[in-house]
Formats: C-alpha cells, structure tokens, sequence
C-alpha cells in the first residue's frame, strides 16, 4: 500500500512538473473581392491590369506563444511581432488571387488582433541586399459585433465588413525600374478562425531533473520496502 501510494505521489508530481504555459497556433481567412487595383507586372493576372472584382483569400498563420502579446481579459488580445519590433516573427500568410497565392513569412512586421467588435490582421516582409529592394504586405481589418476577445478562440465563419490592403513589390535598384509591383484594396466578405495542430511541448530541462530525480527516489524506496530473503 504504501508503494502504490508513493509511486502515485512521484508520477503525479512528474506530470505537475510536466505542465508548461498554453500557447496555440491559429489561423484566420478573409475572403471578399479586390477593387481600387492594379498589376503592373503580371503578379497575380495580366501584366499591367486591373484586378477588380476578382475574389480574393487571405490566410494569416499566428503562434500566440511568440513576440508580444497583451490580453485583457473580456476586452482585448493582440500579439505582435517581426524585425520592425525587434522581436521573432509572428504572423505570416498567403493571398490568393485569380489562383495565383503569394506567401508572406512576417519577418519585417506582423499583427494579430481582436476586440469585442473588430478584428485586424497583417503580414510583412522587407529586404533590401545592395541589388533588390522588396516590400510584401497585406493586411485586412474589420467589424464584427460578438467577436471572442481571445485570439486562442475557434471563431465560425461570419459576415465581416471593413477593408483590408496588399501590396507585392520589388524593385531593382541597378536598373531603376520595378520588377514586381501589384497593389489593391480588398473588399471583406467573410472571416473565420481555426486551430491548427500543435505539437505537445517537449519538458524544460529543469523539469527533466525534477523528474529523473522523482523516479530515482521511488526506487530508493521501493527497494526499502522490497522483502528480504529468510
């Protein structure tokens, strides 16, 4: 009895020790329609067209355990991230337009917000390595009555207004001239937000002790309480 008693203690205590702070990887989609456009080089339809009144999806890939994160409880969370803050990128994405998708990393500037009634997300990059200077963005924004004020909340798809902006650009500093370059508004249609996997947290060092340590003293103790020959 009292070795399933200590071996109970000693395996509860290692799971405790286990526990690390939550943390959740999350996705959110927009869709709607681009308008105010104009692809100059072809990025995403015929060089030098409009874009307007083609559907767009923009997915935004957030890890709320980096960067900064404010929450206050019941009436915001936000979590931000990228070179622009001095802090590990946060937020990337992918938009799709006329089925052509362009991928963000967020390592210049990323956002992820959400409020009682509004809702914003944005991804960027910028580089600039003597040859090419590059400037990817885009970002949607909008109001939405309801909303939870926790960006770990699984959102279902809703009507959403406001606007959202993109921009793709690359210009070739040796030439002087654009070698990519294609901007737009985007019109909210729709929004929603998912969880994507996340795999289980792998034990600090110091809990690894903890618990290697754990079990070395059930031994101990079982080997006390073990019976000895006659």
């Amino acid at each position: 009895m009292k070795k399933a008693f200590l071996l109970a203690a000693v395996s509860a205590a290692a799971m405790t020790c286990a526990a690390t702070a939550s943390a959740a990887i999350m996705t959110a989609t927009w869709t709607g329609v681009v308008h105010s456009s104009f692809d100059y080089t072809g990025v995403f339809g015929g060089s030098g067209s409009s874009l307007d009144g083609m559907s767009f999806v923009a997915h935004y890939t957030y890890d709320t355990s980096l960067g900064y994160r404010a929450t206050s409880p019941g009436v915001s969370d936000v979590v931000l991230g990228g070179s622009a803050y001095l802090l590990p990128a946060v937020v990337s994405g992918t938009l799709t337009i006329n089925g052509v998708t362009h991928s963000i990393g967020g390592g210049a500037s990323g956002l992820a917000n959400t409020l009682a009634t509004f809702v914003g997300d944005e991804t960027g990059d910028q580089s600039n390595d003597g040859e090419f200077y590059t400037e990817n963005m885009f970002s949607n924004q909008g109001s939405t009555p309801g909303t939870p004020t926790n960006l770990e909340a699984i959102v279902p798809l809703t009507t959403v207004d406001g606007t959202g902006y993109f921009q793709i650009y690359t210009f070739d500093l040796a030439m002087n001239v654009s070698k990519v370059f294609a901007y737009g508004d985007l019109a909210n249609a729709t929004y929603q937000v998912q969880a994507d996997a996340l795999p289980p947290p792998a034990p600090e060092p110091a809990t690894w002790a903890l618990m290697l340590g754990g079990f070395a003293l059930a031994g101990v103790a079982l080997r006390r309480c073990a019976p000895t020959a006659a």
